[in-house]
């Protein structure tokens, strides 16, 4: 189990620290038509508590799980998926996936971005630099501290985290690392 909560855990703070980074990216540097009233009903997503989209999440995973199985009976790749733990229930994707997305992350790394001085992006963009390559040279190492907070605050929300485990894994067997049973020894 620990191995379990250790890899979950891994893949959420990798995945939710790099979403985060490059959604508050895009709401920071770049027009986009809408970009203002988007953010704004992203941020009203903080209002609604987490225990209140428990069941359409859950209803959202059990279908994609079905859908998956469906695909991998058609791919004959079953056995695989299922060992693998790719899966939405009793696997990886229903643990992760749902996780990807923190609107806390995207709107602190948000403000960060906003701070950067302008004349930043325009010296980049006179020595050729784009979007990503402005983002990843100059952005994320000015924001490492506010990178490191995103990254603490999903490591102990994910450690923590009890509810969504329990009703996402239903069986024991489910994932990559089970200990042994004793008959095994």
């Amino acid at each position: 189990y620990f191995f379990n909560s250790v890899i979950m855990t891994f893949l959420t703070v990798v995945g939710q620290t790099l979403f985060s980074i490059l959604a508050a990216y895009a709401f920071a540097r770049i027009e986009f038509p809408g970009r203002d009233l988007l953010f704004a009903l992203f941020l009203a997503r903080l209002f609604i508590p987490a225990t209140i989209t428990l069941i359409p999440n859950y209803l959202t995973v059990s279908n994609l799980n079905n859908i998956f199985d469906a695909f991998y009976a058609q791919i004959g790749m079953t056995d695989i998926a299922r060992s693998l733990g790719l899966r939405w229930i009793n696997g990886w994707f229903g643990l992760t996936v749902p996780f990807l997305a923190s609107t806390f992350g995207i709107f602190l790394l948000r403000q960060f971005f906003r701070q950067i001085p302008d004349e930043l992006y325009d010296a980049a963009r006179i020595d050729g630099a784009g979007h990503v390559r402005f983002l990843f040279q100059v952005c994320v190492p000015i924001s490492r501290a506010a990178i490191v907070t995103v990254v603490l605050f999903t490591f102990i929300g994910t450690w923590n985290s009890l509810e969504w485990p329990l009703l996402i894994t239903q069986d024991k067997t489910c994932l990559l690392y089970t200990s042994p049973s004793p008959r095994d020894s």
